[in-house]
């Protein structure tokens, strides 16, 4: 893989408003990296989604969750990823 320099030109305000802040624009690569990391896993997160839904949709009418199938199922994952939070913590 191949690094990348990406040169933004900001606009004047904002490079004051953040010297305002106290956040020095020149030090950001590591949030600009944050931010692009972020983006994908948002994109990832998305076509994952609509994979299964497709898969869902392809299934026939009596195979298909419900509503509260849907809700229930999503509540479990919820908790178990808080829980694993809360044990790595």
């Amino acid at each position: 893989m191949t690094d990348v320099t990406v040169s933004l030109t900001l606009p004047g305000d904002l490079v004051e408003q953040a010297e305002a802040a106290g956040i020095v624009v020149e030090n950001l690569t590591a949030d600009f990296i944050a931010l692009v990391e972020q983006r994908i896993a948002r994109r990832n997160a998305l076509a994952n989604f609509e994979a299964l839904t497709a898969q869902i949709d392809a299934l026939p009418d009596e195979m298909k969750p419900t509503e509260e199938e849907i809700i229930a199922t999503v509540r479990e994952v919820r908790r178990e990823r808080a829980a694993r939070k809360k044990t790595a913590s």
